[in-house]
């Protein structure tokens, strides 16, 4: 059998009541520990049944979507949290988590409102989250969001909106409307605009430098030097 050092195999387990193929049985456990000292991602759990006084603690590998060196997908358990433990090929000594569950009053953090599952999210524990709905055909939403005010939502066929505060970007195919309480600041050693038209609608606009245009249509000018030249006529 495959061993990977686990201290069950030489402490042993409780001396308590268990049935005889206690191996072959998926456990309930709690996570006590996270810090491998193997630096395996493996956590150490408390099976409930078999070792309610925490006397014979085992340390499990965590099973995820995909493993190897040095890349994969890592989402421990964390302590105190309830998980599934299972023992491969009936060995004492190679127990894996294969999930976690919430357990008593802990609600899970999304919703289902109806007999359709259409809201997968991974949500951290300061409330950090990334979200799919497809609650609506045709209008699903990916969303990421930390716990504060900033968040970016993907919506199908519509836009994808960048938020923080009441500041916001929003891009979709009628266009890239900005959004900003303060002061917007472009800063680039070259800026060139393109449009078939340009509105500018402000009380008052500063330019500080030459301006150069092919033609001027306005209704007054007002300046504090004038400089005579060809088609200046006043």
């Amino acid at each position: 059998m495959t061993t990977l050092g686990n201290p069950a195999r030489t402490t042993g387990f409780a001396p308590v009541a268990t049935p005889a193929n206690w191996m072959a049985l998926p456990h309930s456990a709690f996570v006590i520990n996270v810090t491998d000292p193997a630096n395996r991602g493996r956590v150490q759990v408390q099976l409930s049944a078999i070792d309610p006084q925490g006397e014979a603690l085992v340390w499990a590998r965590v099973a995820t979507g995909f493993a190897g060196p040095d890349y994969g997908l890592f989402a421990l358990p964390a302590i105190g949290e309830e998980v599934l433990v299972v023992f491969i090929d009936g060995d004492p000594a190679s127990p894996v988590v294969v999930g976690a569950m919430w357990k008593g009053d802990d609600a899970p953090p999304e919703d289902t409102p109806s007999d359709d599952v259409n809201v997968w999210s991974l949500n951290g524990r300061n409330g950090s989250r990334i979200a799919i709905d497809e609650s609506s055909q045709g209008s699903e939403v990916v969303s990421l969001e930390t716990p504060d005010t900033m968040k970016i939502t993907l919506t199908h066929n519509e836009s994808i909106k960048l938020e923080m505060g009441q500041e916001s970007i929003t891009i979709s195919n009628s266009g890239i409307d900005i959004n900003s309480t303060g002061s917007v600041t472009v800063n680039a050693s070259s800026l060139t605009m393109k449009a078939s038209s340009t509105l500018v609608q402000c009380g008052s606009t500063t330019f500080t430098g030459d301006i150069t245009c092919s033609k001027i249509t306005t209704a007054s000018v007002v300046s504090s030097s004038y400089t005579p030249g060809a088609g200046n006529v006043w």
